[in-house]
């Protein structure tokens, strides 16, 4: 089926469990004859080798290799916000021209954070916080 859909979107998170053993997914999004958005997690790989932009980019195109999908199918990347997972993607965007999209769930509390750090900001938000608590509306 993978091999028969015109286009796609490919999105990744690398993490680590309790017992410290990494992980790397890879999940592809499209819609089919339908018009249904599906959303098909392709893998979930034990990363042994250093978490490298090559290794993740070598792994990634593997993924695709191994269902069949051409690289010509994926037309946006969405990855995490971490740098080794940002150079697997500048290198396969730089190798087969992919659009990159900034994951909002990643991207969102860093600029949350980066907005409270400036005094004004958190003044602002914390009197507006007790506004809301302090208020007579339910």
């Amino acid at each position: 089926m993978l091999s028969q859909i015109k286009y796609a979107s490919l999105t990744t998170d690398l993490w680590c469990n309790a017992k410290l053993q990494s992980f790397l997914g890879g999940t592809v999004h499209f819609i089919n004859d339908n018009f249904e958005l599906l959303n098909l997690v392709l893998a979930t790989k034990e990363i042994n080798e250093v978490h490298s932009g090559k290794n993740i980019a070598a792994w990634l195109g593997a993924v695709l290799e191994d269902y069949e999908m051409s690289a010509y199918q994926i037309i946006a990347i969405v990855p995490n916000n971490g740098a080794n997972i940002v150079n697997a993607y500048n290198k396969l965007k730089e190798k087969h021209g992919w659009n990159h999209v900034q994951c909002a769930a990643h991207t969102l509390p860093l600029r949350l954070k980066q907005a409270f750090d400036i005094p004004q900001v958190a003044s602002a938000i914390g009197k507006y916080y007790l506004l809301l608590v302090h208020s007579d509306y339910d």
